[in-house]
């Protein structure tokens, strides 16, 4: 497997149980692990916040379709990839580095115990969890990135591309020489 396939099935093996917990969360209103919705709150954001099923619902989308567009970046979904817009993978591994970066920033400055109590869970979990995991997600993020484009999506659909020292393919696809042989024949009877 080459490394951005692996990459993005880090990714994906990442945010793809990110987003199922927000999902359990929304539904279920349980809030597993912690006791109540107020100490998850600050156990994983370090502040009070809501919990309602549908920002939950909001929130798991986002680590979703970055999961998605990851894999489908890397050559990975096949038909489902070609139905998206070619820029649409890249755009959202991009958006998935630059999130992912901007938590490692806060999840550093909060491990100097800068806005954030050195004796909570939080800090804790920020430490040991949150900040290195944004540093592997940001990491992984770029080797999709670096991997070659893959054709998807619509400029797939405009048909092949041509190395400029090649010539563009000319013979008709056999589904059309047909038509094409009984236009000429028609065209000799008149």
């Amino acid at each position: 497997m080459k490394i951005h396939k692996g990459a993005a099935v880090l990714i994906a093996g990442t945010l793809g149980p990110d987003a199922i917990l927000h999902l359990f969360w929304a539904t279920t209103r349980r809030s597993w692990p912690a006791a109540d919705f107020t100490s998850l709150s600050r156990d994983l954001l370090n502040v009070d916040t809501s919990f309602e099923p549908l920002n939950l619902v909001v929130i798991a989308s986002m680590p979703a379709a970055a999961a998605v567009l990851a894999l489908a970046r890397a050559g990975m979904l096949g038909a489902v990839a070609r139905r998206l817009p070619a820029w649409m993978p890249k755009l959202g591994t991009i958006a998935l580095a630059a999130g992912a970066s901007a938590r490692l920033v806060a999840g550093i400055v909060w491990a100097l115990g800068i806005g954030a109590d050195t004796a909570s869970t939080f800090y804790r979990l920020n430490l040991t969890v949150y900040t290195p995991l944004c540093a592997v997600l940001v990491a992984a993020a770029i080797a999709v990135l670096r991997a070659p484009e893959q054709r998807t999506g619509k400029a797939r659909d405009r048909g092949r591309i041509h190395a400029p020292d090649s010539a563009p393919e000319t013979e008709l696809r056999p589904e059309y020489e047909a038509a094409g042989s009984v236009r000429e024949n028609s065209d000799r009877d008149q």
